[in-house]
């Protein structure tokens, strides 16, 4: 049973009863799993791995990518400029702060080449159904030896939700450690199975947009949703469905702690385009696919400074107050109600 209560509750429940009449149209779905058409030369996701992903909102792949290819992509955040002079600060309760750089196309730069890959964009189309994936964005996550920051609990989808879209088992994170991911080093924090709840309610928390606090306390109390580092080496992978809840610590050790991290939405699950989003979604755009040797084949390869990249902005944020939402609300269901009567 749905309660809805508000300054536009009765609004919205005349809008439901009335939309009750109309015609259900089906969904289009995809008739066969998506293939790149390049070959894999590295391991697949097996069928346990993908019932485990399944399970549990995640999987981890581990030496997915050598510590000679790890080497060169760490040379590559280190020698880019564009790393640090596109970076966003992020502080925690504490002040201690977490840098990440942000894009949303891929290039033909070394980041672009993995993302790219036939590899990862296989891995992310069969643990998202045999969708076909395209770049949602890409991500540099920075947290420096005894300054980097801490991330409250958040679930991906509560942030893209925001953005327009609505289907959160067809867009996934893939999670590539340049550095050893150590509890000292503030190693990503889950909440195994968590990816059952459904999206939480976001708000802003200690400064960044995170979960209700209470929903996420009382998630650790229903049996086998528990608190787990996800611990990682140089070169492994780990998947997260966009529901999973995470967070992690901040960095209390003399080493960096570098994830390089690859979103991927689907072509069934653009982001709606209104108004009323904030269209850091990016639109379908067909991955051009390279095989897994690209990456050492090219070597270190810079980001370019191009407007075509969809760098994020740093003055830019997701989260709105409770009275933007609730104009935004009303907003919307005035269109709908208009619709509707057409």
């Amino acid at each position: 049973m749905l309660f809805l209560v508000g300054a536009f509750g009765g609004e919205m429940t005349r809008l439901m009863e009335s939309a009750r009449d109309l015609p259900i149209l089906p969904r289009t779905k995809a008739t066969a799993a998506w293939t790149s058409g390049v070959a894999s030369t590295r391991r697949q996701v097996t069928d346990e791995e993908l019932a485990f992903f399944e399970e549990e909102g995640y999987v981890v792949l581990r030496e997915f990518y050598s510590s000679e290819e790890m080497d060169m992509l760490r040379d590559c955040i280190e020698d880019d400029p564009l790393v640090t002079g596109k970076v966003v600060r992020r502080k925690d309760l504490n002040g201690k702060e977490t840098k990440l750089t942000l894009w949303t196309h891929f290039g033909e730069d070394s980041f672009g080449q993995i993302g790219r890959s036939a590899s990862m964009v296989g891995a992310a189309s069969k643990l998202m159904g045999g969708a076909e994936p395209y770049s949602s964005h890409t991500k540099i996550l920075l947290k420096e030896p005894f300054k980097g920051g801490a991330w409250e609990w958040h679930q991906d989808f509560g942030y893209w939700y925001n953005q327009g879209v609505t289907q959160p088992d067809k867009i996934i994170s893939a999670i590539v450690a340049i550095d050893e991911n150590r509890e000292d080093n503030g190693a990503i924090r889950i909440i195994t199975k968590s990816h059952k709840l459904g999206k939480l309610d976001h708000g802003n928390y200690a400064g960044q947009t995170g979960a209700d606090p209470v929903r996420v306390l009382e998630s650790v109390t229903i049996a086998g949703y528990d608190v787990v580092n996800l611990l990682l080496n140089p070169g492994d992978v780990a998947f997260t469905h966009s529901n999973l809840l995470h967070c992690s610590r901040p960095n209390l050790s003399p080493d960096w702690r570098r994830n390089f991290i690859v979103a991927y939405n689907s072509k069934e699950n653009e982001p709606i385009q209104s108004v009323d989003f904030n269209h850091k979604q990016p639109l379908y755009n067909a991955i051009d696919v390279v095989g897994d040797d690209a990456l050492m084949e090219r070597g270190c390869s810079k980001l370019a400074d191009d407007v075509s990249m969809g760098f994020h902005d740093p003055n830019e944020e997701n989260y709105r107050s409770p009275a933007e939402e609730g104009e935004r609300l009303k907003r919307l269901a005035a269109a709908a109600a208009t619709a509707i009567e057409l």
